[in-house]
């Protein structure tokens, strides 16, 4: 091992990071690792690229996931999270503890899919605080509602 690897313990693992580089990813113990997995996925190879790469690979499958997410059916908790937005109609911002089972996966997806905003907490910049129910939101589940009647 290298001098310039450092040992740390994350989570019950040990992971080696590369101490010159600020940036630094973890590099994986073996094939069946989580993080070689997810490496694998967006195609990072952390022996030949840097940060800047992972940042950029890790965005591509971000934009090809949100792509490919209005394609697919609304799944349940989307459906449930877009009936309680509804109720309070479309632009009204909705504190996020009010809409039950509408977690950061549900979140996203409903964001993907251009049925949700979110308004981010005033003390807090990186928290949500708020959920906003949009036009193509409310059409959108206008539409379930009809089908689901017939």
């Amino acid at each position: 091992m290298s001098d310039h690897l450092d040992n740390e313990l994350v989570d019950g693992m040990i992971l080696e990071r590369d101490s010159r580089a600020a940036d630094a990813l973890p590099l994986p113990r073996s094939k069946d690792d989580p993080i070689q997995k997810h490496y694998d996925q967006i195609g990072y190879d952390p022996l030949t690229m840097d940060g800047s790469d992972y940042s950029r690979l890790y965005q591509q499958a971000e934009d090809q996931w949100k792509a490919s997410i209005p394609g697919t059916p609304l799944g349940k908790r989307e459906r449930n999270s877009l009936a309680q937005l509804a109720v309070h109609g479309v632009g009204v911002p909705v504190h996020w503890t009010k809409i039950k089972g509408c977690g950061g996966d549900t979140e996203d997806r409903l964001k993907a899919r251009g049925f949700l905003e979110t308004r981010n907490h005033a003390k807090f910049p990186d928290r949500i605080d708020s959920y906003i129910l949009t036009e193509s939101g409310l059409e959108a589940w206008q539409a379930l509602s009809s089908e689901e009647r017939k």
